[in-house]
């Protein structure tokens, strides 16, 4: 099936001031609670609060101090409405259309990590889904990886054990997957408020896109889940460092989650006593949402338009209402020079077309 792939320029959306307020140079301030990302009780109610979002969590509060539900498909993190700056500043000094605001009016919930395998698995045994669309000598569709292959091999003796995330899927396929476990496909600017962080750096500083600028403090448009730099520890994306020392990148995926932070042993490479270990940093937004940047680019529900001016009336938070083209956002294991790989990138792709760098993750929304 041909694949076509049009470069789109990324458009903006934004919401009002939430927590957590964002520092002058985009780092969110510690939670109210003095910096621990615990979780208390409500008196004479024992419904949890998260520091980072006061409304009450019928979950647990995540490391980041955000309310965080685990459910058999996966863990999903509640985002708090506000606002949010589309797009990216490397395309702004030449395409000043490229800043943008969106407003998501509602909380939602989006998943943690991209769908794994295992997930659709249950999907696809359940009836409701598809098998993704899988050349058998294409071993970079996770779907045909199977345990003790080559493939599975070189894996496990570089550490990257775990459950990798579903590729080679339509826009079709990953939509009925979200619809399968009650949601959706993310609008693109929940999914950049998920990874980004409000848009407001102090509160009230980012009121308009008149304030974005790339050299001003009072908006937060960070390229990076992280922050300013591109960091190869931090997402699988491609590597400056010694190819002997990471052989895998830019050939296969990371698990969900691989990048938290954590040191991963790998199996014996040359005899029982030499072992592979490799340090990751955590790669999560403030908001504790992981893989938004490498790995694999996500299919969001918008549809996607060659000019921000159609990409929807200000401040929507999504695009068009039709168009030829969904949008795929972030980039994928294949990202290098750092112009390719900020959360403001996104592409069109046509929506029947398969392709072995893009995933996707799913939202839902929070129950009235």
């Amino acid at each position: 099936m041909r694949t076509e792939i049009i470069l789109l320029l990324s458009w903006l959306p934004a919401c009002g001031d939430q927590a957590p307020v964002m520092a002058g140079d985009g780092a969110p301030t510690p939670p109210r609670d003095g910096g621990v990302a615990g979780q208390a009780m409500l008196p004479d109610a024992g419904v949890v609060v998260c520091p980072g979002d006061p409304v009450p969590c019928p979950g647990r509060c995540n490391d980041r101090g955000y309310c965080q539900s685990d459910r058999p498909t996966g863990a999903e993190i509640r985002i708090p409405a506000g606002t949010v700056v589309m797009g990216d500043r490397m395309f702004a000094p030449v395409i000043t259309a490229d800043w943008r605001l969106a407003t998501i009016t509602r909380p939602f919930y989006i998943d943690r990590t991209e769908v794994p395998v295992s997930a659709y698995r249950a999907c696809v045994a359940a009836g409701a889904c598809s098998r993704p669309i899988n050349v058998p000598a294409d071993v970079a569709c996770e779907w045909g990886i199977l345990p003790d292959s080559d493939a599975d091999k070189e894996r496990r003796r570089y550490g990257l054990i775990g459950d990798h995330p579903v590729n080679c899927v339509t826009y079709a396929q990953a939509e009925t997957f979200c619809q399968w476990k009650g949601g959706r496909l993310p609008t693109h600017g929940e999914w950049m408020l998920a990874g980004r962080g409000p848009a407001s750096t102090r509160p009230g500083s980012c009121e308009s896109t008149e304030d974005l600028n790339a050299s001003d403090g009072r908006c937060n448009a960070r390229p990076y889940p992280w922050g300013d730099e591109l960091d190869s520890q931090r997402a699988n994306v491609a590597s400056r460092r010694p190819i002997d020392e990471e052989a895998w990148r830019q050939r296969t995926t990371t698990p969900v989650g691989f990048f938290d932070g954590s040191i991963h042993p790998g199996e014996s490479m040359t005899s029982p006593v030499t072992m592979y270990a490799y340090e990751t940093h955590d790669g999560s937004s403030i908001f504790g949402v992981h893989d938004q940047i490498g790995n694999l680019a996500e299919w969001v529900a918008d549809w996607g338009s060659t000019r921000w001016e159609q990409s929807g009336p200000p401040r929507s938070e999504t695009g068009p209402a039709t168009g030829t083209y969904r949008l795929v956002v972030g980039g994928d294991l294949d990202t290098s020079a750092p112009f390719f790989a900020p959360l403001g990138k996104r592409i069109g792709v046509l929506p029947e077309s398969p392709y072995v760098g893009t995933g996707f993750r799913c939202a839902r929304d929070v129950p009235r």
